[in-house]
């Protein structure tokens, strides 16, 4: 016994440990509606799934003695390290679940999924800056179906206020500062009603002094007409640096065609460690290539209202995301040009900047 609790703490120690060292991407998942085709090809993002509940009367077994196994052919040492971070996560998944209770839970352990990005960023401005980011989302069916355990490295202002959604691998508005922190916690999704629905969560930052946040959120979807879709999100948060804050998104979807959707999204975050009203605002026009490739062109612009430059960037880019050797390894390409301004006294001037990255999703996310 003493000898498989020690197995057990390594393995946790070692998850924690490879988390927080090697690597990328979050984005907060979310309970929306699914969007057009070319959205979902050029989105970074991973919807929360609705999980079928597992029987109560599969026979209990050891922690960690589930079916955490990639079905995948593991011909090239990339498909390797894709198998170990699933079947890593996955057992990890069901070894903390099982200090909950002794059910069997196979297929809801085998929907940990989480993606791995690398990359740098280039920009006339500040040079080259690298990126790492990784997301893993856990189930813990012996908790709650709704449950879910989540570890990331993302950045710390927009995950925790929700101020600018990810949907891409790389940081996204043009040559923004890039505030990445390590984070870990649990999070719970109501599923998604006519009238909306809640989704709360609280975890820690995982720096010295660790800093806390929580947060809760209501999000309401409705069409309007055949070819319009209007999500909102009204998000509550607290966070140790942040302080007490509100942040209102909207969100316009209209599909111009079979291969194209048209996107506006705004937001709006107050806290006290703002500035006034910390706003964003972004027109994406998707491009459904094909079922390898799709293109997004960019029109956007941020500040803070009561800064001395309300205006603090605006510009353009074109961002290709494209599958490259596997399904699930992805390349992504930037290239935009802004006008950044942080001071009264500097002269706004033109921005080149550009991007490339990788991203490898692993696991079986499920359907909705």
């Amino acid at each position: 016994m003493r000898y498989r609790l020690l197995t057990h703490g390594i393995r946790l120690w070692f998850l924690t440990m490879v988390t927080i060292w090697a690597c990328p991407v979050v984005a907060q998942s979310s309970t929306d509606t699914e969007r057009d085709q070319p959205a979902k090809e050029i989105s970074a993002t991973t919807d929360v799934p609705r999980i079928a509940p597992a029987s109560d009367s599969m026979e209990a077994v050891p922690a960690g003695k589930i079916l955490c196994n990639d079905d995948n052919q593991q011909h090239a040492m990339i498909d390797r390290l894709r198998s170990r971070l699933y079947k890593l996560t996955c057992s990890s998944a069901s070894w903390f679940d099982g200090l909950f209770g002794n059910t069997r839970y196979d297929e809801d352990y085998r929907a940990t999924h989480g993606s791995l990005t690398t990359g740098a960023l280039w920009s006339q401005r500040k040079s080259f800056e690298k990126t790492l980011r990784y997301h893993v989302r856990m189930y813990l069916p012996q908790a709650n179906q709704r449950l879910h355990a989540f570890v990331g490295r993302v950045d710390r202002e927009d995950y925790v206020s929700e101020s600018q959604p990810d949907v891409y691998g790389l940081p996204k508005v043009f040559d923004r500062d890039i505030r990445e922190t390590n984070l870990a916690g649990i999070g719970y999704n109501e599923p998604l009603k006519k009238r909306g629905s809640f989704d709360v969560g609280t975890g820690v930052h995982l720096s010295f002094p660790l800093d806390p946040y929580v947060k809760g959120s209501y999000r309401f979807a409705r069409p309007v007409g055949e070819r319009n879709l209007l999500h909102l999100r009204e998000t509550a948060f607290w966070e140790n640096q942040e302080g007490f804050g509100v942040t209102s998104t909207l969100d316009w979807d209209h599909i111009v065609g079979d291969k194209h959707l048209l996107r506006f999204t705004t937001s709006g975050t107050f806290s006290e460690a703002s500035e006034g009203l910390r706003w964003f605002s972004n027109f994406t026009l998707f491009q459904f290539l094909s079922g390898e490739h799709a293109l997004a062109y960019e029109l956007a612009a941020n500040g803070s209202l009561d800064h001395e430059v309300p205006l603090a960037d605006y510009g353009g880019s074109i961002v290709l995301r494209q599958r490259v050797w596997r399904d699930w390894l992805l390349l992504e390409l930037r290239g935009g040009i802004d006008w950044p301004r942080d001071f009264l006294y500097e002269h706004r001037r033109s921005n080149l900047n550009a991007g490339l990255a990788f991203e490898l999703r692993f696991g079986n996310e499920p359907s909705k």
